[in-house]
């Protein structure tokens, strides 16, 4: 986790869920994967540590950093934590080369536009250096 409870933070997570022929564009694999991540969510408000969840459309979202081009999943849900009105973005990828989903979750008060506003470049940025990472691994 980077950032602060506060002013907002990044979560990300690498992981196989135990399938190893994903492809690099949102499948409906991927597609059934963001549904489950989704569902933390409702168990969150369940729970009573988020109430007022609302989980808003996902969307196709092709990302470009250094001539590589990524696609992802994203969406974003809106809530409530203690009183204090959040937002989070959460995005999903893959990549095959290092056999692993990506989850990014994006989660910040929800007057911070500049989030909203760098989520993208943010995102790009975390891709590219995972196939950066997973090129020198292969070259070895």
């Amino acid at each position: 986790m980077y950032g602060d409870e506060d002013e907002g933070f990044i979560t990300v997570f690498l992981y196989s869920n135990r399938e190893y022929g994903m492809t690099a564009e949102v499948s409906p694999a991927t597609e059934a994967l963001m549904d489950k991540h989704l569902q933390e969510f409702s168990a969150l408000q369940d729970s009573g540590l988020y109430d007022s969840v609302n989980v808003g459309e996902k969307n196709v979202r092709d990302l470009r950093w250094s001539g590589r081009k990524f696609q992802v999943l994203e969406v974003p849900v809106a809530f409530n934590q203690h009183d204090d009105a959040k937002k989070s973005y959460v995005v999903l990828g893959a990549n095959p080369d290092l056999l692993s989903y990506v989850r990014i979750r994006f989660t910040y008060p929800q007057g911070r536009r500049d989030v909203e506003r760098n989520k993208n470049i943010v995102t790009a940025r975390i891709l590219n250096a995972l196939a950066v990472f997973a090129k020198e691994q292969n070259a070895r």
